[in-house]
């Protein structure tokens, strides 16, 4: 394998069955209960994919789907609660984050995990 054709994963997008799934189910990022779940999803993708792939990505651009999603709802899920869904949304995204990054990190001891955020 070139070291261009490095194989990157990333754990969850807007373009994903999965966004449809947390609104449907959890209400959305604002609910706590959603990282649990977030984690899980994180390891079950470690343990099956981990040994083929090195560089993972948990969250494409969460600032577009937690202030467009739950503040002016622009996006999906199209709540509008601003000064409230979103900083919520953020706070557990942050979270599933780190739990994922450590599962990653100390359990699988998988390279490269970040959050790609573009400006």
């Amino acid at each position: 394998m070139k070291s261009l054709d490095v194989p990157l994963v990333i754990l969850s997008s807007l373009q994903q069955s999965w966004a449809f799934f947390v609104q449907t189910d959890f209400g959305g990022w604002p609910n706590s209960q959603i990282i649990h779940k977030y984690v899980e999803y994180a390891d079950h993708c470690f343990s099956a994919f981990g040994g083929r792939v090195k560089k993972w990505i948990t969250f494409n651009e969460p600032w577009v789907f937690t202030v467009f999603g739950y503040s002016d709802g622009s996006m999906a899920p199209n709540m509008k609660d601003p000064g409230r869904s979103e900083y919520q949304a953020g706070r557990n995204v942050i979270l599933a984050h780190a739990k994922a990054y450590r599962f990653a990190t100390l359990i699988y001891c998988l390279g490269q995990v970040k959050v790609y955020a573009c400006a």
